[in-house]
């Protein structure tokens, strides 16, 4: 038996690396399981081939010989909300992919029906314009703040139930300080770190204006304090 989870971000190398050891098992009666999802390939940027992924399924789906497939109707895990929003979403991608037949009939059939029935849920695609990054940055951060408020003070939630997820390190690096001014808790391994602590900062700013009283960035960092 070879199983292969996350087949969808197999490179051709790994791919054809493995052959011989499906044609083995195979050839002795075995199994092979290939399991992925090709609307979450994200590595093609180290050989990912999303298009390998979509040519076994099209073979499964004409019931080639040899081959099996099997498509999960039903989401487990995430809420009504969100399994709807994906359908939908990925509806609409096939509607738009043109000529491009193979993964128009990829994404029209990835629907999927939700396990859990509890109304609760949330999908919210919030656009901003800017001509500059920082800019862009500025307002997302002001408008995630202002939307983290409403839910602990509005609608009753706690700090401790929101997740906040970047694409970047970086990114919730530069948010953190903004939200320890605004008052809202931050539990990261970034927040640990004794320069995320304004506390701490206060104490080096005036370490440095003992050996400089002239220092402009540590007087800012007092008045800022």
């Amino acid at each position: 038996q070879l199983f292969i989870d996350e087949f969808q971000d197999t490179s051709l190398e790994q791919w054809n690396n493995l052959q011989p050891f499906v044609e083995e098992i195979t050839s002795s009666g075995g199994q092979v399981l290939l399991v992925g999802d090709a609307k979450q390939a994200i590595y093609r940027w180290r050989g990912g081939d999303i298009g390998q992924f979509v040519d076994l399924y099209q073979r499964g789906k004409k019931q080639e010989p040899g081959f099996a497939l099997k498509e999960l109707q039903t989401n487990y895990r995430s809420l009504p909300a969100v399994v709807d929003f994906n359908r939908d979403f990925f509806t609409y991608c096939a509607e738009k992919l043109g000529a491009n037949q193979r993964y128009k009939d990829l994404y029209a059939a990835s629907g999927q029906d939700a396990h859990h029935k509890a109304p609760e849920g949330r999908v919210e695609i919030r656009r901003f314009e800017a001509e500059k990054a920082a800019e862009y940055n500025e307002q997302q951060d002001e408008d995630l703040i202002a939307l983290i408020k409403e839910l602990i003070e509005k609608k009753g939630y706690k700090a401790g139930e929101i997740a906040l997820l970047y694409r970047s390190k970086k990114e919730a690096i530069r948010l953190i300080p903004k939200l320890l001014s605004a008052n809202i808790p931050v539990a990261s391994a970034q927040g640990e770190e004794l320069g995320s602590s304004h506390e701490v900062g206060l104490l080096v700013d005036l370490l440095r204006l003992t050996v400089d009283p002239l220092n402009t960035q540590a007087q800012y960092g007092l008045v800022r304090y």
